[in-house]
């Protein structure tokens, strides 16, 4: 599918501050032994097109709990070198640059998770639950303006999000990310997406799946990826990932509305 001129300029404007964004994380990850694979749309752009999918307009690479800690333990530091923060406006983890906080990089997380098929349906409830209870209202509004949820989602929505604001944002933070990291486990050989969208958290792996990594070419560079991303890119898009198709999703609208939010926001 086609984009015409102005959505074109726009996304390729986005694209070359993402691929800067993704240059810096990358350089960060390898001087400080940090493992990261492109990821979602990212990847699929670095397999197919050597590079950004000429309508994506946002980047992802995931990574297993321990080196997602050593990361955020390295950009909690206000002074660090590479100008990078973490950020939470949705439940995914985003990477933001100190000079444009309106492109980011989602971050999602592998973490372990029970091979017993019930145990593994509560953690992800309990996890979808805490999603909702961390989104910050700016976001949820975007969602529920943008998204066409029924009327009883837009309530769940409004009652989750009413009953969790009386509780500290960072205390739901920390709440969420220790259920993520410590609760229903297993005998920790499998992984899964604790931090994504519905349809990506109940896709579970091998844990096997995130410790090799492959330089792939991207752009003008190259960045990594996990050595078996075909697992992954055949699970989330299906056998035929090398067939160029735009998935005529709201995502595009969502990153649009957030981008707007940010600005009136500065």
């Amino acid at each position: 599918m086609k984009l015409d001129e102005n959505e074109k300029n726009n996304i390729q404007t986005v694209q070359k501050r993402l691929l800067k964004l993704l240059k810096t994380i990358h350089d960060c990850c390898i001087e400080n032994d940090i493992q990261y694979s492109l990821h979602g749309g990212t990847l699929l752009g670095a397999v197919r097109e050597k590079g950004f999918i000429p309508w994506d307009d946002d980047a992802d690479i995931s990574m297993n709990r321990s080196n997602y800690n050593k990361l955020v333990r390295l950009l909690s530091d206000e002074n660090n070198k590479y100008g990078l923060y973490i950020t939470h406006f949705n439940q995914v983890t985003q990477v933001v640059s100190r000079e444009s906080a309106d492109s980011w990089i989602d971050v999602f997380v592998y973490d372990y998770i029970s091979g017993n098929h019930i145990l593994q349906r509560i953690r992800i409830a309990l996890l979808v639950f805490l999603s909702v209870c961390v989104k910050p209202r700016g976001a949820l509004k975007i969602r529920k303006a943008v998204l066409k949820h029924s009327l009883f989602v837009r309530l769940g929505y409004d009652a989750v999000y009413f009953l969790s604001g009386l509780i500290p944002y960072d205390m739901r933070v920390k709440a969420r990310e220790r259920v993520a990291e410590h609760f229903l486990c297993g005998n920790r050989t499998l992984i899964h997406k604790s931090n994504d969208q519905l349809k990506g958290i109940v896709e579970v792996f091998p844990k096997k799946l995130m410790e090799e990594y492959v330089a792939i070419p991207f752009e003008d560079t190259a960045l990594l990826a996990m050595r078996d991303y075909e697992t992954v890119l055949i699970t989330s898009y299906g056998k035929n990932y090398m067939e160029p198709v735009r998935y005529m999703d709201d995502s595009v609208r969502v990153h649009e509305s957030i981008r707007e939010y940010i600005r009136g926001s500065k």
